[in-house]
This record gives structure tokens, sequence and C-alpha cells, in this order.
């Protein structure tokens, strides 16, 4: 009987994975969906969906998970930093009219309030950030990939459900992937019937972003995902100790049927990352792959239950990094060359940015904001406007000061040690954990020199691999009961 009603709330499931899909299939093609107009587009499918899913928790034809509750210290400190952020974009004088006098305001509020002040002869509003705007939108932009965390959590408890969502990311990464070698090579184009500003054309392969690192993150998480079902696939189906013809039998037969739809994206999808010629990109993905092989391998408690694993997937990190280096060095390097090892323009950045901190190492200077006060702390040496750190990292503490910004940064770092865990103490579908670590390690490496995570459709897809990670971090045998 609790079977039947498990399998009859999966089936009232189904119609809003599928929405869910359809949103994540989209949320690419219009450059990321890095406009204002596809940004809303975006809150409100989404929005609409996790309120057709919470409508349907409340008349009981779906499930709420019991897990939610182990989500109680990231949703803290993402509580804390986006309820610092609203403070921030609170006009602090309607806090002094409230209460009479002018502390608040003289206290907290950032320096250029007061200088506007002076410079209008009068009181002006004050606000802890330089532009409550960009702040309020920056919040925005961030409940939405929660939103696809949520979603991808929930709906991806059932391990049939996380697989499915996982092989649809992968695919829609693939469609992309062939779109973009259709516009880097034959030079289509199919964004001018939508998108009012033009492509520019681009030697480098960039999907349908204006930026190729951007596509690399995207299509370096498809990669991910699309190697992780091959080497499950190989570590189940391979007989490694038996000689070589059984090797070569149950070898050919594992990359073959169902199997070879994953081997031809995992191709399709690494040739992507490479010919994006993304230097911090494709370090990124290397980094995302190792963490891949070591959540699979290194198993809690002893022994991962077998000697396959421990070759198969040794085995298959070579053959990536062979391949990769085999098609990619070339140009790499060329680029390289050219442009030179370091980059003093982001140094130039960094620098602006730790002036930042130290200026406003408690308030910070406003979420979202960088753009507006990078030129107070610049010294001149990058010309022009700058609205991004290159480094997540850096401006995270900038805009929201070091407490606040330790705990956004926190939020996904404890959920990606959730999924370690899950890597190293689940037997079965322990697949998922592991690649919800692996991009974690992927998007975490990258924002150390770009801004990929700022982009709504790479932090979407990131939010949605990592959500049925942690999903599926705990065994799932008692859900049913």
């Amino acid at each position: 009987m609790a079977e039947d009603g498990y399998s009859r709330r999966l089936s009232l499931e189904a119609p809003i994975v599928a929405l869910f899909v359809l949103i994540l299939a989209w949320v690419p093609f219009p450059y990321g969906s890095n406009r204002p107009w596809a940004l809303y587009v975006l809150a409100i499918a989404l929005g609409a969906v996790l309120t057709f899913w919470s409508g349907a928790v409340i008349c009981a034809c779906a499930r709420l998970t019991p897990l939610t509750r182990k989500l109680s210290l990231p949703a803290a400190c993402l509580g804390i930093a986006l309820g610092f952020a609203l403070l921030q974009a609170l006009d602090l004088t309607i806090i002094d009219r409230m209460f009479g006098g002018t502390r608040f305001a003289a206290l907290l509020s950032h320096p250029v309030w007061t200088m506007a002040s002076h410079a209008f002869g009068g009181p002006s509003a004050a606000y802890i950030s330089v532009d409550p705007q960009r702040t309020c939108a920056a919040i925005v932009v961030t409940l939405i990939s929660v939103g696809a965390f949520v979603l991808s959590f929930e709906l991806a408890r059932d391990a049939g459900q996380a697989r499915f969502l996982l092989q649809a990311t992968i695919a829609i990464g693939s469609a992309y992937a062939v779109l973009g070698f259709a516009e880097l090579f034959l030079r289509t184009d199919v964004h001018s019937w939508l998108m009012a500003d033009p492509k520019p054309v681009d030697v480098r392969l960039t999907g349908p972003f204006i930026n190729p690192n951007h596509f690399a993150t995207l299509a370096g998480m498809g990669a991910i995902g699309a190697f992780g079902l091959l080497v499950e696939a190989l570590t189940r189906s391979v007989v490694w100790n038996r000689g070589g013809k059984i090797l070569a039998r149950t070898l050919l037969q594992a990359v073959s049927g169902a199997n070879a739809v994953w081997f031809a994206a995992a191709l399709l999808l690494l040739s992507a990352v490479l010919l994006t010629q993304s230097r911090g990109g494709i370090a990124a993905f290397f980094v995302g792959i190792v963490v891949l092989v070591a959540a699979l391998v290194v198993k809690g408690g002893g022994a991962s239950g077998g000697s396959a694993p421990r070759w198969t997937l040794p085995i298959t990190l070579l053959v990536v990094i062979g391949v990769a280096g085999w098609i990619a060095a070339a140009p790499i390097v060329e680029r390289a060359q050219l442009q030179g090892a370091g980059d003093d323009s982001r140094a130039a950045i960094a620098r602006a940015t730790l002036k930042g901190i130290a200026s406003a190492p408690f308030l910070g200077n406003g979420f979202g904001a960088f753009e507006r006060y990078y030129p107070i702390y610049s010294d001149g040496t990058v010309v022009g406007d700058v609205d991004q750190a290159h480094n997540d990292y850096l401006e995270t503490l900038a805009d929201l000061g070091l407490p606040a910004g330790l705990a956004f940064i926190g939020a996904p770092a404890i959920l990606a040690l959730l999924c370690l865990r899950g890597s190293m103490t689940r037997n079965r579908d322990r697949i998922f954990p592991a690649i919800g670590v692996a991009v974690s390690a992927l998007v975490g490496t990258h924002a150390l020199v770009d801004f990929s995570l700022q982009i709504p459709a790479v932090s979407v897809f990131f939010a949605t691999l990592l959500g049925l990670g942690v999903s599926q971090a705990w065994s799932t045998a008692q859900h049913r009961n």
C-alpha cells in the first residue's frame, strides 16, 4: 500500500520534473539569460514551477523530503548573507526617522552617501550599499539559483528522477555544444531572431554565451556528468580480472548500446571545453575530473567494494588527460604566448578589490554593486568599466563584508562537503554525490579567476547538479517508508 502511494506521488511529480527540465533547456539560450528580460522570464518560470510544486506538497500530491532539515546549517549561512544584503539595500534614514536622530545613517551608511548629501546641499538617502537597486537585483539572481537547488533537491530524492535530471542536463549541454560547433565552423546565426544585440564573432567556441569562459564552465559540468555515468557503467559491466579477451568483450559491450550515448556526450562536451580555449575553464575541468575520481575511488570505512573502480577510474582519467593534451595543447599554448602567462589587468582589479575589503571589512560596499564602487578603489591601471572582479571570492567579501561574505561562500561549500560525505558512505547511487562534489570543485576553482557563477544559466545548472548530489548523499531506503 505504501509502495502504491509512493509510485502515485512520483507520477504526480512527473509534470513538475518535465517543466523544470524545459526551464533548464531554455535558460542558456538567451546569452545565458544574462539579459534583464531573459532574467525576468527565468524568474517567473522558475517561480511558477516552485509555486506549482508547493501547491502539490500542500495537497499531498508531492512529497517534502525529511532530509530538508539536514540543510539547516547551509540555509542559516545563506539566510545570514541575504538578510544582510537586504539591510544593505535599506534606506537607513527611514530607521532614523522611526527612532529619532541620525545615528544609524551616520554609523552604517557608505561614505558615498555622505558625499552625495554634501553635494546636494541637504539631506539625502543613506544606504550601506553604494547601489541599492543592484543589490536587490543580486538578491533576486541568488534566489533564482536557490529555487533551482530546492527543486532539484526535492525532486531528486528518488534515484530514478535524479538520474533523469542528470541525463537531461547532459543532453542539454550536448545540444548547446552542437549549436556552438555550428556557430563556430558553419557561421550559423541562431540568436539574431531573438536577441537585440548581435553576438560578436569569435574564433573560440562560445556556445550560447558571449564569453567562451562561461561556456567552458557549463560544458565542463555536463562533461563531468557524462564521464560519471560512463564510469559507473564501466564499473558495473567490465570484467577486469579474467583475461584480456573477456576484458575487451565486456568493455566493448559496456560502451555500446545506451552507454554509447554517454560516451559520445562525454567526448562531445570534452571537445567543447577544449575548444573554448579558456585556460581557467580547462584547468578547472581537470580539477573537477580529479575530484570525481577521488570521490569514487576513496570510500570511508574500508575498500570500495572491489578492485574494478580503483582501476576503471584512473584509466578513464588518463584517457581524458591524453585526449585533452592532444587536442588542446597547441591553441592554448599559442594563446598563452600571445597574451602572456600572467594578466596585469586582473591583478590590478584584485588589488582594488582588496582595498575595498579593507575599507569596509564588516559592512561591505553593496551586494552586486562592484561596478559602482570599483572606481573608488581603482588605481587607474584598467581603463573603462569594470563590472566584475574576476574572482568571485574577493568580490563577495568586498560586496558583503567579511562576516556575511564568508557565510555566503560557506553555504555551497557545506553542501559540497555533504556530497563528499555521501560519495564516501553510500554504496548504491554514489555517482550522484560524487558528481555534486566534482562540479563544486570545477566552479569553485574557476571562480578564482572568472565570474561564471554570476551568469544565471551557469548558476542554475550548478545549483541543479549540486541539489541532486546533496539529495542523493543519503540512502533512499528509508524514504519509501
